[in-house]
C-alpha cells in the first residue's frame, strides 16, 4: 500500500519519513466546496436547457390562440416543439470536435453564445418561421452545453460526491422547467422570453471563474496544471497531497496520451467500451419512450383535454415543485441505495402512474358519468410520474454517460448516445398531437406505460452497480464477460 502511495518519491530522506508522512496525509482534508459551487455554476445552462426544452408548453397554447401577433398551426406547433431535438443533434455533432481542443470550461462558454442568439431571435420574431430557426439555434447551444456538462462534471467531482453533482444537472433541469412555467403563468410572451434570456448571460457571468478540469490538462500533458486545478477543486495546498489523486488520473489518461488512436473508432473498438454504449442507450431510450419529454414539452396541452376546473398552467406549477422536491428527495440517495435498485423502482412505479392517466383518457373516450368526479386524476397521475422517475428513470442516463466511460471517449460516447436520443424524441415529439389526433391521447400514454416498464426492467439487467466505484472498477467490470453484477445491500 505504501509502496503504492510513494512510488514517485525517488529521495532517500523521504523515504525514511514515509510512515509519517502516511499518516499526516491521511490526517488531513481538503474541502469539496468548490466542487459544488463549480456544479451549481455550470448547471446554470442545464436550468436554460430545462427552460428553453418546455418552453413550448406555456408557448404553444398563446401561439395558437388569437393573441398571437402570428398564429400558428397544430403541425407548426409540432415543429416548433420537435426542431429543439434538430438542433440538437448538430449540437452533439459539434461540441466532441472542441472539446479535447479548447477544454471542457471554454466549450461551455462558447455553446452559451448559441443560446443568448437564439433567445434574442425568439424575441424579435415576427412569423413562425423565425421561432424554427431560433429553436434550432437553441437546440446547437443548449444540447452541446448538455453534453459538456456530463463531462465537466464526472471530471471535476471527487467519487463520493459525483453521483451528487450529476444529479444536479437533472435538478437543473427541473429548476429551468419550473422557472418557465411560473414566467408563462404570470408574464405576457413577450416578458418570458426575456427573463429567459437573462440565464445565459448568468452563467456566462459565473461560470468565467470555474476551474478546467485536471483530466484535461493532464490529455494535454500539462500535470503543473493538472495538479494546481486538484488543489484547488480538493481544497488543498501542497501538491504532495494530490500526487496519489494525480498518478491515478494519469493512469486512466495514460492510452489517450500514448496511442493518439481515434477516440471514435477506440469506442466501438474495445468491447467494455461498446458495453458501456448499450447501457447508456438503453437508459436513454427507456427515458424517451417512457414520453418523459413529450409530457414536459405538451404539458398544459395534456392538462386541457380533461377539462379540469383547475387551470392548465396552475396545474403544470404544481406538477413541477412536487417533481423537483422528489429530485431533491432522491439526490440524497443516488450515493447512498445502489443504482440498479432505483432504476427497477423507478420504472415500475412510473409505468403505473402513465397507465392510471391512459386509463383516465380512455374513459373519457367512453363518456363514463362519474369522470367529472375524478378529474383530478390526469395530475395526480403525471405528478406521481415525475416522482418517481425522479429517482431513476429521468437522472440515470446523465449518471450513467458521466461514470461508465473514460476520459479518452467520454466525449464520442457521450455524443453517440444523445445524436441517437435527439432523433428519437423528435419523432415522439412531433409525433404526440398527430397520433392523440388519429388515435386517441389514451394509446399514447399506453404506449409510454409499456416502454417505461419494459425499459427499464432491461436496465437493471444489464447495466453494473456504479455507486462507490471509481472508473477503473467500473472499466473492469464492463470487461467482465459472464459474471452478472450484483446489488449491494442496502
Amino acid at each position: 500500500m505504501k509502496l503504492n502511495l510513494f512510488s514517485c518519491i525517488t529521495n532517500s530522506d523521504e523515504k525514511k519519513s514515509e510512515k509519517a508522512y502516511s499518516y499526516d496525509v491521511n490526517k488531513q482534508h481538503g474541502s469539496q466546496a468548490l466542487q459544488f459551487i463549480a456544479a451549481i455554476s455550470a448547471c446554470i445552462s442545464g436550468i436554460g436547457f430545462g427552460a428553453c426544452e418546455t418552453w413550448t408548453s406555456p408557448a404553444l397554447p398563446y401561439l395558437k390562440s388569437k393573441k398571437s401577433e402570428f398564429p400558428v398551426s397544430v403541425v407548426q406547433g409540432s415543429w416548433i416543439a420537435s426542431l429543439f431535438s434538430l438542433g440538437g443533434i448538430f449540437g452533439y455533432l459539434i461540441y466532441p470536435l472542441l472539446v479535447n481542443r479548447i477544454g471542457r470550461k471554454n466549450s461551455l462558454l462558447l455553446f452559451s453564445l448559441p443560446q443568448i442568439i437564439g433567445w434574442m431571435t425568439t424575441i424579435f420574431a415576427k412569423n413562425y418561421i423565425t421561432l424554427y430557426i431560433s429553436r434550432v439555434i437553441s437546440g446547437i447551444g443548449y444540447c452541446s452545453s448538455l453534453g459538456l456538462l456530463v463531462i465537466y462534471l464526472g471530471e471535476i467531482a471527487d467519487k463520493d460526491i459525483r453521483g451528487i453533482l450529476l444529479f444536479i444537472i437533472k435538478i437543473s433541469y427541473d429548476i429551468g422547467i419550473l422557472v418557465v412555467a411560473v414566467a408563462g403563468a404570470f408574464l405576457s410572451y413577450n416578458k418570458m422570453n426575456c427573463v429567459m434570456l437573462t440565464l445565459p448571460i448568468f452563467f456566462l457571468a459565473t461560470f468565467l471563474f470555474m476551474p478546467e478540469t485536471p483530466y484535461y490538462y493532464l490529455l494535454r500533458g500539462n500535470d503543473k496544471m493538472a495538479i494546481k486545478s486538484l488543489m484547488k477543486l480538493q481544497g488543498f495546498k501542497n501538491s504532495d497531497q494530490v500526487k496519489v489523486e494525480i498518478e491515478r488520473m494519469k493512469l486512466a489518461t495514460h492510452d489517450e496520451n500514448l496511442h493518439k488512436e481515434n477516440s471514435l473508432w477506440k469506442l466501438f473498438k474495445h468491447r467494455k467500451h461498446r458495453k458501456a454504449l448499450m447501457i447508456a442507450l438503453c437508459a436513454d431510450i427507456t427515458k424517451v419512450f417512457s414520453g418523459y419529454f413529450a409530457i414536459l414539452t405538451y404539458t398544459q396541452t395534456i392538462f386541457q383535454y380533461n377539462k379540469s376546473s383547475l387551470d392548465p398552467k396552475y396545474a403544470t406549477i404544481i406538477m413541477v415543485v412536487v417533481k423537483i422536491i422528489s429530485g431533491l428527495i432522491a439526490s440524497q440517495l443516488i450515493d447512498s441505495v445502489g443504482r440498479r435498485i432505483l432504476v427497477i423502482f423507478s420504472g415500475i412505479f412510473a409505468s403505473i402512474s402513465l397507465g392510471i392517466v391512459g386509463t383516465f383518457y380512455y374513459l373519457q373516450y367512453l363518456r363514463v358519468d362519474f369522470l367529472p368526479m375524478i378529474s383530478w386524476l390526469p395530475l395526480f397521475g403525471l405528478t406521481c410520474f415525475e416522482v418517481f422517475c425522479a429517482f431513476g428513470v429521468s437522472p440515470m442516463p446523465f449518471v450513467l454517460l458521466g461514470e461508465l466511460f473514460p476520459t479518452d471517449v467520454k466525449g464520442p460516447a457521450t455524443a453517440c448516445v444523445t445524436i441517437i436520443t435527439e432523433f428519437l424524441l423528435f419523432i415522439v415529439t412531433f409525433g404526440f398531437e398527430v397520433l392523440n389526433k388519429a388515435e386517441g391521447i389514451y394509446t399514447s400514454f399506453w404506449i409510454y406505460t409499456v416502454c417505461c416498464f419494459i425499459g427499464s426492467i432491461t436496465l437493471f439487467f444489464v447495466m453494473p452497480e456504479t455507486k462507490g466505484r471509481n472508473l477503473e472498477e467500473i472499466q473492469h467490470i464492463l470487461m467482465e464477460k459472464r459474471k452478472s453484477p450484483k446489488t449491494p445491500a442496502l
